[in-house]
């Protein structure tokens, strides 16, 4: 059993969102799965006919600091996406890094923030140490359209989770193949590379603004 995560809070993604996803890993997955959205949506949390189980928000963290929550709350082993993503193809390929304390695709973004990239992560179900040391109080108020810095006691300012997670749980983390999860704005704008199972929506546009034909059979 797979346990599937994803996150739906604030103002950008709606219980669409998540159904969307559902319906593209229900699609995909190759094994039995269950899905959990963690949400601070009262009406995700009270709708009883959905097909995944919402979790309240337990910590509160705003915008992407709460996918640091699924660390504490996962027990099996777990793959997370975010919602801006478009599953293509099966989710074989990605079944194995379930088996790592922490495997994540290498950071493609042109930003100049290195490291690895959040958008699709697996694990064996431990890693709640990253949850553990994460401290509330270390968010910044937000600046240049982030949630706030995350700043050490050593004054080292991470702009998101992705650079959190790099910082503390580097030296864990094992590099998903780069042509599996791919950047859509990067790579696959004129095609769909051969090999890939997960584009990625980072910044603009959103899945939901572009035509690609592969996108609308992905959903369908």
């Amino acid at each position: 059993m797979i346990h599937i995560w994803c996150v739906c809070v604030g103002d950008k993604y709606t219980v669409e969102h998540v159904k969307n996803l559902h319906k593209m890993v229900k699609k995909n997955m190759p094994c039995k799965f269950q899905m959990f959205c963690v949400t601070d949506k009262e009406e995700i949390l009270s709708d009883t006919t959905l097909e995944f189980l919402p979790i309240a928000n337990p910590n509160n963290y705003p915008g992407w600091w709460s996918k640091i929550n699924i660390f504490e709350l996962a027990r099996k082993p777990s793959v997370y996406f975010d919602l801006d993503v478009i599953i293509t193809r099966s989710l074989e390929p990605l079944i194995k890094y379930t088996e790592c304390d922490l495997a994540m695709p290498l950071n493609w973004a042109l930003s100049g923030h290195g490291g690895y990239q959040s958008s699709v992560m697996c694990w064996n179900g431990g890693a709640r140490g990253v949850g553990w040391a994460f401290q509330e109080s270390k968010i910044g108020l937000p600046e240049n359209g982030n949630y706030g810095y995350y700043t050490e006691d050593t004054g080292v300012k991470h702009w998101g989770d992705q650079e959190y997670l790099t910082y503390h749980y580097k030296d864990n983390i094992t590099e998903i193949d780069a042509g599996l999860v791919i950047s859509y704005k990067y790579h696959a704008r004129q095609a769909l590379p051969d090999k890939a199972c997960v584009a990625a929506f980072h910044g603009k546009p959103d899945y939901w603004e572009v035509a690609n034909p592969w996108i609308k059979t992905a959903l369908s």
